[in-house]
């Protein structure tokens, strides 16, 4: 079995389908999340503009994935884990995402996108069982 998916988010804006800069479509229109706006219609986050709504990309609220914290980086062979149980292991680390949306996956899959995971789910797994969730 593949690895999950894990990316930089700034990477991974860059190939949802979803990522855009509000400000580059609409002059008028005031700098809205630094130019990190989304047009998926389940984003919930964003900023009222007059009569508009104009949706931000956060990687905590992308209806796409969710961010790992610091164990699911060492668990999935991102980052080293020499460092176990670690201070702020369980903060969710908002420089990356798992994309957990399965129609992503596949779409990411079929560009031969494979992520930063260097652990299949298997291996992950096993790692898990040795280190757990030491916080």
């Amino acid at each position: 079995m593949d690895p999950v998916i894990i990316l930089e988010l700034n990477h991974f804006a860059n190939l949802c389908g979803h990522f855009y800069n509000a400000g580059y479509h609409d002059f008028s229109l005031p700098n809205c999340n630094n130019g990190y706006n989304c047009n998926r219609p389940d984003q919930e986050e964003g900023t009222e503009v007059g009569d508009r709504f104009i949706k931000s990309c956060y990687g905590w609220s992308c209806p796409l994935g969710y961010p790992p914290d610091k164990h699911d980086l060492k668990k999935y062979g991102v980052i080293e884990d020499e460092s176990e149980g670690e201070e702020g292991d369980e903060e969710a680390d908002l420089d990356y995402i798992i994309v957990s949306d399965p129609e992503t996956v596949r779409r990411l899959r079929e560009m031969g996108v494979t992520g930063l995971a260097t652990r299949t789910m298997e291996e992950a797994e096993a790692w898990e069982a040795k280190h757990g969730q030491e916080i």
